[in-house]
């Protein structure tokens, strides 16, 4: 494995975050912002009322939002409000939200962290996977979305984490003939969080199933680790219902309004269309082109060329089980997930800002690529 020392890499990120958090408190307030915070104020009033056993507002258009990001953003939001108060020349609110920003950014460098961490597991060359990982946080569309996106880069980032996570536990029982709890217990924490921050969150289960599938085509458990496993898989689910509810308020009272969330958002649109091609598609109303064509616009060209490269570089990846793992989960989420949402016909607008977590796929896969063929 080439190895690089870390201590560069993580003086340059230090200085690129000092730099994004200044450049994320002077760029502007995004609608969804606004509604970001009636949610979490919904959310405290909710909890309130529901240990004083009294009625909440269940008409409230997005009590489906869960709470992982406010719980993880709301002490740095006091924290830059007050550091940024005296020097932007902005109204209270508005320095309210603002102080929110940074913790995307940072959000979205952890992203960076774990996109690393991937990339070097399955090209074991650090010096590739540094210079990777710059691409991938300098890539304008997704570093232009850190500054702001209150949704979409810690969703993004949770999915990357929760990709890293699986991937880690493959490997040490690889490695170790053993199934780390600990890792499998931060992966429901991390999937929880996950599902908090959208719905659209336990797609992460098909992803895991995906791996766990290739997996088992791949590698043989030996007979007496299937009862760890299942065990494993037993302890990752109940602590994932369990922290999913936790960061549900709205199902505190009744769990199965997770279930109506599901439904609920699976159908839920805002009446506006996106410009595809010269023609406004509304979002209700996709083409199933839709998808493909912004996948296409919005990556770079040499990821693009990546991809392209993939059928010739096949072999040359899948040289043991852990990278056939690792790079067929990849490969088979990149088409899997949005053939999925193609066939469910899922409302989308904004070109992709709403399955933004999937460009990172791309970005590996297409990185990956390009390392193996030249």
């Amino acid at each position: 494995m080439t190895k690089l020392n870390n201590k560069y890499f993580y003086i340059l990120i230090l200085i690129f975050s000092i730099i994004g958090i200044i450049l994320s408190l002077n760029v502007g307030i995004s609608h969804d912002e606004i509604h970001e915070k009636k949610n979490w104020e919904f959310n405290k009033n909710l909890v309130n009322k529901t240990f004083k056993n009294e009625k909440f507002e269940e008409n409230y258009i997005d009590k489906y939002y869960g709470i992982g990001f406010h719980i993880v953003s709301q002490p740095f939001q006091i924290l830059f409000s007050k550091l940024s108060k005296d020097h932007l020349e902005v109204s209270n609110p508005g320095i309210l939200l603002l102080s929110k920003h940074p913790v995307v950014f940072l959000m979205f460098l952890i992203s960076g962290i774990f996109f690393f961490k991937i990339l070097n597991f399955l090209t074991k060359n650090s010096y590739f996977s540094y210079l990777g990982t710059f691409l991938y946080i300098l890539y304008p569309y997704l570093l232009g979305h850190s500054f702001f996106n209150l949704k979409d880069i810690p969703f993004l980032s949770a999915w990357l984490i929760c990709t890293y996570l699986s991937f880690k536990i493959i490997n040490i029982y690889i490695d170790k003939n053993f199934f780390s709890l600990k890792y499998v217990f931060l992966l429901s924490v991390l999937t929880a969080f996950l599902i908090s921050i959208r719905i659209s969150g336990v797609l992460i289960f098909l992803q895991l199933f995906i791996t766990l599938i290739i997996f088992f085509l791949t590698y043989s458990i030996q007979k007496e680790k299937i009862k760890s496993f299942i065990l494993t898989i037993f302890f990752y689910v109940f602590f994932t219902i369990l922290f999913i509810i936790f960061l549900y308020p709205i199902s505190w009272s009744n769990p199965l309004e997770l279930f109506n969330a599901i439904k609920f958002m699976s159908n839920h649109y805002n009446d506006v269309c996106t410009m595809v091609l010269g023609k406004c598609i509304e979002s209700k109303n996709l083409d199933p082109t839709y998808i493909p064509i912004w996948i296409i616009l919005k990556l770079p060209i040499f990821i693009l060329v990546g991809l392209v490269l993939l059928p010739f570089i096949e072999k040359k990846v899948m040289t043991d089980s852990k990278n056939k793992i690792f790079f067929g989960t990849l490969l088979s989420s990149a088409f899997i997930i949005p053939f999925f949402l193609i066939f469910n016909n899922v409302p989308l607008y904004n070109e992709i800002r709403q399955i933004l977590f999937i460009v990172p796929i791309f970005f590996l896969l297409g990185l990956v690529s390009i390392y193996f063929f030249f």
